[in-house]
């Protein structure tokens, strides 16, 4: 059986969906002892791995446009800039030399394929020939069919096999890649459920001595996630202002960090929402999970932004199941694939104008129903569909 190489612009110590996804697939070709690398763009000096983790090379090398000396003219700017495809090029080539050896003995993986420079690293692997896979997410297809849409078909076609991280994320792509022949598969973002299951938590006391917020005598309710618009936590702040008038003791702790912050912040100021929603900042895994463990519902309003954005499939939402939360999620992309509606959660169109209003009538539901049993089924859904075991499907 080959080894794998996984190489993937996010990995540990980054936040984020596809470098929990990535992360998991590693831990679990290490278990099996057929992970030989992996290569990414994250900077990870502070962490420590049973397995190799390399920075690529192509990472220390940018074009810089209209910086380099001959670029203000369009002669010598088309020079600079097949000078600098061959040195990317030779700097993938560095990053795939210790494999070269044994190549037929290897797969390489190509876990996150968002860049034009990505790209490369997957040219070079075609002019090695050396075996690769490719991960689709979903928003990486549409900037690929927007940017690079030939390197995209071109590398797409002589993948061995390309893997979606969603149903919706399969059907996006079938939707824009002509006569497909490809062989492919459908491998959701599991989890190693009784690994994080086992996690110590912090308890409410340590928690408040953290993040210095009481939570003794508060219902919590959680997001966490990078705060970007497409995940809509600005539709969540809004709900919690309409709940607090009724539900005083309820309290909104986001985790994470983005460009949404500020806006954020100054929300939760206009709204007079300071003592009721807290933005936490980026939190360690063992804050994630003892945040997960004491709230009762957790919410991210994710949408497509009506068409420009895309949300593949969603881990949070299944790590919060785990906790027995009562999920909120965006009807779109693969969300309806790790929210099983009505039963885990609910699904809400956040695309839609009195998407407020919905999501503040769920969370009315929810509270007011004492005796939910979502929680607890949300939790055995996860073990049983999304457990980190079921990977044995797709990569043995």
């Amino acid at each position: 059986m080959k080894q794998y190489v996984l190489f993937s612009t996010d990995f540990k110590p980054h936040k984020g969906g596809v470098a929990e996804f990535v992360y998991n697939i590693a831990n679990f070709l290490q278990e099996k002892k057929l992970l030989k690398r992996i290569i990414t763009y994250t900077p990870h000096e502070n962490e420590t791995f049973d397995y190799t983790v390399v920075l690529t090379n192509i990472k220390k090398r940018n074009r810089k446009l209209e910086k380099r000396f001959g670029d203000g003219f369009f002669f010598t700017r088309k020079i600079n800039t097949l000078i600098h495809k061959i040195v990317l090029h030779y700097l993938a080539y560095k990053d795939l030399k210790p494999i070269l050896k044994n190549k037929s003995d290897i797969k390489i993986i190509i876990c996150s394929y968002y860049t034009y420079d990505n790209g490369i690293f997957i040219n070079m692997c075609r002019f090695l020939n050396i075996e690769y896979e490719i991960l689709y997410h979903g928003l990486d297809i549409m900037m690929l069919l927007k940017f690079v849409p030939e390197q995209f078909y071109r590398n797409t076609k002589k993948a061995s096999r390309i893997i979606f991280n969603s149903k919706a994320t399969k059907n996006l792509f079938l939707s824009n890649f002509q006569n497909f022949a490809i062989k492919n598969v459908v491998v959701y973002p599991m989890i190693d459920t009784e690994k994080i299951l086992k996690t110590e938590t912090f308890d409410l006391e340590k928690l408040e001595k953290i993040w210095k917020i009481q939570l003794k005598q508060k219902h919590i309710i959680s997001c966490v996630a990078a705060l970007g618009k497409r995940k809509g936590v600005k539709i969540a702040v809004s709900a919690m202002a309409k709940l607090v008038k009724l539900y005083p003791d309820y309290i909104f702790l986001i985790g994470g960090k983005g460009p949404e912050r500020e806006n954020l912040l100054a929300q939760i100021k206009e709204l007079k929402l300071e003592n009721n929603v807290h933005l936490l900042g980026l939190i360690s895994d063992k804050e994630k999970y003892s945040l997960l463990n004491y709230s009762e519902i957790f919410v991210l309003p994710s949408s497509g932004l009506k068409g420009i954005d895309w949300e593949g499939f969603g881990i949070s939402y299944i790590e919060a199941s785990l906790f027995e939360n009562i999920v909120i999620g965006g009807n779109h992309g693969g969300v309806p694939e790790a929210i099983d509606n009505n039963k885990s959660g609910f699904l809400i169109d956040f695309d839609s104008e009195n998407c407020v209003d919905e999501l503040y009538t769920k969370f009315i539901n929810i509270i007011e129903n004492k005796e939910n049993k979502m929680g607890k089924y949300g939790k055995n859904y996860v073990i049983d569909n999304f457990s980190i075991n079921n990977f044995n499907d797709f990569f043995l």
